[in-house]
């Protein structure tokens, strides 16, 4: 058996992905006044949870997706709303 030690190796963390009908929390935009704010979605594997996923805005609880949100609003040129 030959074992090789790999020094420099780098742990990938994978993002967390909801099970079906499990709760996350991303943003959507208010039709009011535009602002950015938080909501929760259930996951049922459809093209909007991927594609939340895929842009790396799924959350595991509101208190995340809440200290989140100035960023990700900055980053859209967007005004939020908590």
């Amino acid at each position: 058996m030959r074992v090789e030690v790999v020094k420099d190796a780098k742990t990938i963390k994978l993002p967390w992905k909801p099970k079906k009908d499990e709760y996350y929390w991303t943003f959507k935009q208010l039709f009011e006044d535009g602002k950015l704010f938080v909501l929760n979605y259930t996951w049922d594997d459809r093209v909007i949870d991927d594609a939340f996923l895929k842009a790396g805005l799924i959350y595991r609880t509101k208190t995340e997706a809440e200290a989140a949100l100035p960023k990700m609003a900055a980053e859209f040129g967007m005004e939020y709303k908590l």
